[in-house]
């Protein structure tokens, strides 16, 4: 991709909190593996918690994105080997099942392996994520050797044992065109935060986005942003055009009806929407991408 990606460090190991597990974390505490699960961890201290805010003491700069997606309690627990070598397990109960997924989603890699665990599952070197229910879980070790890699599935493998997976993707992930996505290609998103990791329009919310689906291509991004009602998705469509045009970030602006293309900081062109209920955009080279990957979209909506 030639245009910009900005990335947030999510993963913080080795944290010190003074939120112990409680009472309020039995389910949490019941999907921790023990310390005899594979014969060569141990657990290190007591498991550390957090709920609603708390979590930004655990994890510095990443907790907005998980309250984003609708963050409710987590649980960390260390696991050593006689070794030295360590692993770290997270397990987040998000409020409802799409949370869960959006995030899996946002912290999983486009290289990574997929393994089947809970609902869906990604191995990428030693640092593996997968999502069942309302539960995201991240088992991450020090090197991706025999040893560790044994560890982590081990330890994955009873958690989700202990969970169920009746929920499928929300319905939203599969209007966007399939056909040659990338690998994990699907980012599932709740708010602005999500949307800015994949692509920076404006720091604030300009798409009053609440929920969209983002497809990651070789060579092209496609979008999909849901609104409640068409009044709403032409307001906000009509004020991203506004603040948009205004940008110093983007040139060569041609409004359109119900459509208004651009070129973005490096060139590639961007092509935004109103459709309905949605807004649609496609991003990438200029001969990467043209009208008819968004009637892809809205022909797949089906109206």
């Amino acid at each position: 991709m030639k245009y910009k990606i900005i990335s947030l460090i999510l993963l913080v190991t080795g944290a010190i909190s003074p939120f112990q597990a409680q009472d309020t974390y039995h389910t949490l505490e019941m999907l921790l593996p023990p310390a005899d699960v594979d014969g060569e961890w141990q657990v290190i201290g007591p498991a550390e918690c957090a709920e609603g805010q708390d979590l930004f003491l655990l994890i510095n700069g990443g907790a907005e994105i998980y309250h984003e997606y609708g963050f409710i309690k987590a649980i960390y627990q260390t696991y050593i080997a006689e070794n030295g070598k360590s692993i770290n397990l997270e397990i987040y109960e998000m409020s409802e099942p799409s949370s869960a997924y959006g995030m899996y989603t946002f912290k999983s890699g486009h290289k990574g392996k997929t393994v089947a665990l809970g609902c869906q599952g990604v191995l990428e070197s030693y640092y593996l994520n997968f999502w069942a229910d309302k539960y995201l879980i991240t088992v991450v070790g020090m090197d991706s050797s025999d040893m560790v890699l044994k560890g982590i599935f081990n330890m994955a493998h009873y958690i989700s044992d202990r969970l169920t997976c009746q929920v499928s993707p929300p319905a939203l992930t599969r209007l966007i065109p399939g056909e040659d996505l990338m690998r994990n290609g699907i980012t599932y998103i709740k708010g602005n935060l999500g949307l800015f990791n994949q692509y920076l329009f404006d720091r604030k919310n300009i798409f009053g986005l609440r929920e969209g689906v983002i497809g990651k291509y070789s060579d092209h991004t496609l979008m999909l942003f849901q609104y409640p009602s068409e009044e709403e998705a032409l307001r906000w469509y009509l004020n991203a055009k506004e603040k948009l045009k205004s940008s110093a970030t983007f040139t060569d602006f041609i409004d359109q009806k119900n459509q208004f293309e651009m070129k973005g900081d490096h060139s590639e062109k961007v092509i935004v929407k109103h459709y309905r209920r949605w807004i649609l955009i496609a991003i990438g080279d200029e001969r990467a991408i043209t009208d008819s990957d968004l009637d892809q979209i809205q022909k797949n909506l089906g109206l």
